[in-house]
C-alpha cells in the first residue's frame, strides 16, 4: 500500500514567486524512565484529594504535627473534593459597536432568583472588557448556587449589568433565564451584545420600584427589573443595607455567599471594597495622549497594562503613527456617501488576511482620509452596487507613511460578465472557475 503524501499548499504572493508549505509529520519518540522518580509520595498523600491540590498544614511546628487538606476547584466541594457542585457553566463572548471599541467596561455577571421580594444573588463574577483587546476572548465562568442542593422550584437566571469603567455610567442590562433548573450543571454558551451609547436604555413605569428605577432588559424588552440605588437591594429595592464600598465606586447589591456589598470599582482601583489603588499606570505612561488601562485578572498575559491610543496613533505605548491614506476621485466617478475599504495582507506561508473598514464621505467632497495601523499590501475600495477599484499594491509594507492616490475609472475591476462570453458564464460555478485564469 502506497503511503499518503500530502500535496504542497501554494499560497498567493505579490511578486509571482511560488512559495509552498509542505506539512510534514515529525515522529518524536518519548522515553519514559520510571526507575528513579524525582518525587515520591505515600499512597495516602496521592489518593487523598480526588480533584485538585493537596495542601499540608502544620498544626504544631515543635512536634511536627501536620495534616493534609484539599484545595478544591469551584466545581467540587467536600473534605476530599468528592462532591460535585450544582452550578451554571457559562461560556460568553461580548460584542460592542464600533463607537465603543475603545471604551473599557465593567461587566458584572450575576446568578439570581427573583421568586420573592429579596431577589437573592447566589454568586457573581466581574470582568473588565475592552473590545480592542478582548473581542476574541471567550470567558468560561462557573456560577454556583448558594444552597446545596438548590431549590428546583425557583426560577433562576443570569443577569449582566454593564457599566463604563472610567465614568461608571450605566449602559444597560441583559437577562438569560435558566430554562432547565433540574439539571445539576446547566451549560450556557452565548454572545452578549453591549448596548450602544446612543441607544438609551428603556425605562418603564412601575411604582413598586421604591428606591430605584424600573428598567427594561436590552435583549428582552418584555422583561423588566428594578435597578436599585446605592445602599438598596431586593426585587423592588426595599431592602436597605450599609454599603462597604469606597465613596467613588458603585454598590449594586448584596452577595448571599459573603453577605457583603458587590462593588464596581473605578478604573484605577481594585479589591472587594475598591480601597486599593492600582499604581501601574502612574509609572508607565502612554505617549501621544494615550490612555493607560490596567490588565484584567482574566487576561493570561505578562502585560500589566494596555494603552488606548488616540486616532492616528498605535503601538504598545502609542508611539507609532498610523498610515495615512488620502484618496481622491476623478470627476467621472460618482462618489457615494459611504464606502468600504478592504485591506489585504499577503502572508508568506498562509492565506491572505483581509480587514475591512467602513467610512462616510461628506456631501460635495471628492476625497477621503483613512488612518490604518495594521500591515497591508493591497487595498480595494468598494463603491455602490459592488463596484471594486484596485487602489494600492505594495510589495513591501512601510508603516507610518502618508499615501496620496487618485482613483481613476481604469482602476475598476471588471465583473466576470464583462470578461467572458455567455457560454462560460452559463456554466456551473465548479466548471466556470476553471476558466478564471484565462484573462490573466
Amino acid at each position: 500500500m502506497q503511503p499518503y503524501i500530502k500535496e504542497p499548499v501554494i499560497y498567493f504572493t505579490i511578486d509571482g514567486m511560488k512559495k509552498s508549505l509542505e506539512d510534514q509529520t515529525k515522529h518524536i519518540e518519548n522515553e519514559v524512565r520510571s526507575s528513579s522518580p524525582i518525587i515520591t509520595k505515600s499512597d495516602q498523600h496521592q489518593l487523598h484529594c480526588h480533584r485538585d491540590i493537596n495542601l499540608r498544614i502544620w498544626l504544631n511546628n515543635k512536634k511536627n504535627i501536620t495534616k493534609i487538606t484539599c484545595l478544591c476547584p469551584p466545581s467540587y466541594y467536600g473534605d476530599k473534593c468528592q462532591y460535585q457542585n450544582q452550578r451554571v457553566s457559562l461560556s460568553v463572548r461580548f460584542q460592542a459597536s464600533p463607537n465603543s471599541w475603545q471604551i473599557p467596561f465593567a461587566i458584572v455577571i450575576l446568578l439570581i432568583d427573583d421568586d420573592n421580594n429579596k431577589q437573592i444573588i447566589h454568586s457573581y463574577e466581574q470582568i473588565t472588557y475592552l473590545s480592542t483587546r478582548d473581542c476574541k476572548v471567550k470567558y468560561n465562568i462557573y456560577l454556583l448556587y448558594s444552597n446545596r442542593p438548590k431549590n428546583q422550584t425557583k426560577n433562576y437566571g443570569i443577569q449582566f449589568n454593564i457599566y463604563e469603567k472610567i465614568s461608571l455610567k450605566y449602559r444597560g442590562s441583559l437577562f438569560f433565564p435558566i430554562k432547565f433548573s433540574f439539571l445539576p450543571v446547566y451549560r450556557l454558551a452565548l454572545i452578549a451584545n453591549i448596548p450602544n451609547d446612543n441607544i438609551n436604555f428603556e425605562s418603564c413605569s412601575n411604582n413598586r420600584c421604591i428606591n430605584g428605577k424600573c428598567i427594561k432588559y436590552f435583549n428582552d424588552k418584555q422583561k423588566r427589573f428594578c435597578h436599585c440605588n446605592t445602599g438598596w437591594s431586593g426585587r423592588y429595592c426595599t431592602i436597605q443595607h450599609s454599603s462597604i464600598c469606597s465613596s467613588d465606586s458603585l454598590d449594586i447589591g448584596i452577595s448571599s455567599s459573603t453577605d457583603q456589598s458587590i462593588c464596581v470599582c473605578p478604573i484605577y482601583k481594585f479589591g472587594p471594597r475598591c480601597l486599593l489603588n492600582n499604581m501601574i499606570c502612574q509609572n508607565l505612561t502612554c505617549q501621544n495622549g494615550g490612555l493607560c488601562i490596567p490588565t484584567d485578572k482574566y487576561m493570561l498575559s505578562k502585560k500589566r497594562f494596555i494603552c488606548i491610543c488616540r486616532k492616528d496613533y498605535f503601538g504598545e505605548r502609542c508611539e507609532l503613527e498610523d498610515n495615512k491614506i488620502i484618496l481622491s476621485f476623478e470627476k467621472s466617478i460618482i462618489v457615494p456617501q459611504s464606502i468600504f475599504i478592504h485591506f489585504i495582507e499577503v502572508m508568506n506561508r498562509d492565506r491572505p488576511v483581509r480587514s475591512t473598514t467602513f467610512q462616510t464621505i461628506p456631501v460635495q467632497q471628492d476625497f477621503i482620509t483613512i488612518f490604518w495601523s495594521r500591515p497591508f499590501h493591497i487595498v480595494f475600495i468598494e463603491l455602490l452596487e459592488k463596484n471594486y477599484y484596485l487602489t494600492l499594491v505594495k510589495n513591501i509594507y512601510n508603516r507610518s507613511t502618508t499615501i496620496n492616490q487618485m482613483i481613476k475609472p481604469s482602476d475598476r475591476c471588471k465583473h466576470i460578465n464583462e470578461i467572458f462570453n455567455d457560454s462560460i458564464i452559463k456554466l456551473d460555478l465548479i466548471r466556470r472557475i476553471k476558466y478564471y485564469h484565462l484573462p490573466c
